[in-house]
């Protein structure tokens, strides 16, 4: 049951705790998040409600994949090289990290 405005009504308890104002909250009431993100069908809709020239481009076959028209858009951005390795990093482990500092050091 939704209040004025899509929005839960006052007296909505979300499980935590009891919304009691009507500013609206920051919540999700979709759960299915395979439909956001990088999710084909989400950039899909995405590309046609805000680029409509680029959707019309990979209707036509100039993109390889939805995620390629995306990227040109500007909806997905890939990661550079640099941040790739950081992600990574915080994987390692101390031996791997070891590792990989006497090989970065070589290479300077």
């Amino acid at each position: 049951m939704l209040g004025g405005r899509g929005r839960p009504p006052s007296s909505y308890t979300s499980g935590y705790k009891e919304v009691t104002d009507d500013k609206g909250n920051n919540v999700t009431f979709n759960s299915d998040k395979a439909n956001r993100g990088n999710d084909p069908d989400y950039l899909t809709a995405r590309l046609k409600r805000s680029h409509g020239e680029i959707y019309n481009r990979w209707l036509a076959g100039e993109y390889r994949s939805v995620r390629a028209a995306a990227i040109d858009a500007g909806i997905v951005r890939e990661l550079t090289t640099v941040e790739k390795i950081k992600k990574l990093w915080l994987k390692m482990t101390p031996e791997e990290k070891e590792e990989f500092q006497m090989w970065a050091t070589e290479q300077l």
